[in-house]
């Protein structure tokens, strides 16, 4: 058994001199298999090994002697060990998620928590043949493409499988030569959860009626796949490339430093391009890159951003981890999605005078033309005829029903049919600051005023509204509105 972990952890390079790992150690088999096992290399590949068990306060009494087991289990053998008391069943009921699904993010959870406080730089785990084989049994009835196929990679991130290509049977057979027990999750013998409906009721029934080694198959079928994908995914960088723009932007109006958001633009020309795996491989790399995975993305997903890319711009679709991917004007945007600020109103109330909104300041002063002889054109500071307003100003976000007006014979436009001749995105639309007089737009900031309220040769005082902070810098234009 250590030769054969061996050969399989030096052909995928696992371990490195002076790596720590640290090795998730439920009691179970497998797991346990793994501390033996590992115990064993670490002199001979001068590694540093620490164990951690995370404790899912499931099944009381009997789960805390799972606990105690292993901490025995390892003080015999000198191997440090942590131990993790979580409430699984809670962090269901909280988060609306399966006890399947709840318990493997916390366990991750307690991992990257230990791995930051001891320093190890590797998390080992006991996936095994029959894992494997499960695992693509699951993404294949789901609904998947070639990626789900692959299952569980050897190497990921920071997770290492030295025991993915050894079976059950062959665990349990290794450890009772050796004289080592280990402890029974008697939840792993109940049929309720979908991945024990696999392992004790399908895969024993294909053994028996049909192929003897169906699971080993299974398994290796997978590590093929896997290398397969590999390949694609070198060929499709380059198509990633041809179509794919990363955005790292900042928010219109900066409220907090730091909030830069990464988006991934692709290209709708380039990619029709592409040959069609190609495109979908560009769109789960597109989501990849995002930093979200694609651990929930199934083939319907990757079907419905497909089928996004031929509809009418402003069409979105919510994917899962918390993204969007929104059909503008020549491209699709994939973004994470982010919770709507509340309506911006502020009230200008006393001119001259100085103003916040959204992390802006805006400063209002009244000129005389007179001693005008010039107005240069600036992005954020802008002059209007003052004595043309007879209202209260107003710095808001859109409304309903407002307009301004686009030509000198006061032709009004909807604000709504002006911001989408400009192709500006609806994400956008809504985060635009307005500066109004009732529902007539004065000022789109960073864009365009009202032809009604430009100054003329008949204005006698100026308006002057300037306004700073987040990513206004008052660029000056080279030509002058005389």
């Amino acid at each position: 058994m250590v030769l054969r972990v061996l050969e399989y952890v030096g052909q995928h390079k696992m371990i490195e001199p002076g790596d720590h790992i640290m090795a998730g150690i439920s009691g179970g088999a497998d797991s346990v298999c793994l501390l033996f096992v590992l115990e064993a290399l670490r002199e001979q590949l001068s590694f540093k090994l620490t164990a951690v068990h995370v404790e899912h306060g499931l099944r009381g009494e009997e789960s805390l002697a799972d606990a105690a087991f292993v901490e025995v289990l390892c003080q015999e053998r000198g191997i440090p060990c942590q131990v993790f008391h979580v409430d699984m069943a809670g962090e269901a009921e909280r988060r609306g998620l399966s006890m399947e699904e709840a318990g493997r993010e916390l366990r991750y959870a307690c991992f990257s928590k230990a791995c930051e406080e001891i320093g190890a730089n590797k998390i080992a785990v006991a996936h095994q043949q029959e894992d494997q084989a499960e695992t693509l049994l699951l993404h294949l009835f789901r609904g998947t493409g070639l990626r789900g196929l692959c299952g569980m990679a050897p190497i990921r991130g920071m997770i290492i499988r030295p025991l993915l290509e050894v079976s059950r049977s062959d665990i349990e057979q290794w450890l009772t030569s050796q004289g080592i027990s280990w402890r029974t999750d008697k939840t792993n013998l109940e049929t309720a959860y979908t991945r024990n409906r696999l392992r004790l009721e399908l895969l024993p029934y294909v053994e028996k009626k049909i192929q003897p080694r169906a699971t080993e198959h299974l398994a290796k079928t997978a590590g093929r796949l896997g290398q397969v994908q590999d390949y694609l995914d070198r060929q499709a960088a380059g198509a990633y490339k041809a179509c794919v723009e990363e955005e790292l932007r900042e928010p219109l109006y900066r409220e907090a430093p730091g909030r830069a958001e990464k988006k991934v633009r692709i290209h709708l020309e380039a990619l029709g391009q592409q040959e069609p795996l190609m495109r979908t491989l560009v769109l789960q790399q597109a989501l990849t890159r995002l930093g979200k995975g694609l651990r929930d993305i199934e083939a319907a997903h990757l079907e419905a951003l497909q089928d996004l890319t031929e509809k009418e711009t402003g069409k979105a679709l919510t994917l899962p981890g918390g993204l969007v991917a929104r059909r503008e004007y020549g491209s699709l945007l994939l973004e994470e999605k982010k919770k709507r600020d509340s309506f911006c109103f502020t009230e200008v109330t006393k001119i001259p005078g100085i103003y916040e909104s959204k992390g802006l300041t805006w400063r209002f002063s009244v000129e005389d033309m007179k001693k005008c002889w010039g107005i240069p054109e600036k992005t954020y500071t802008k002059w209007f005829d003052y004595d043309k307003i007879k209202k209260c100003l107003s710095i808001r976000t859109r409304n309903p029903g407002d307009f301004l007006e686009i030509n000198r014979d006061h032709g009004r436009k909807k604000l709504k049919d002006y911001l989408i001749d400009c192709k500006i995105p609806r994400q956008e639309r809504e985060e635009l600051l307005l500066l109004t007089e009732g529902q007539h737009v004065i000022w789109i900031l960073g864009r365009r005023i009202s032809e009604a309220y430009k100054v003329t040769k008949q204005t006698r005082r100026l308006l002057k509204v300037e306004v700073f902070g987040g990513d206004t810098d008052d660029r000056e234009s080279q030509g002058y509105d005389t």
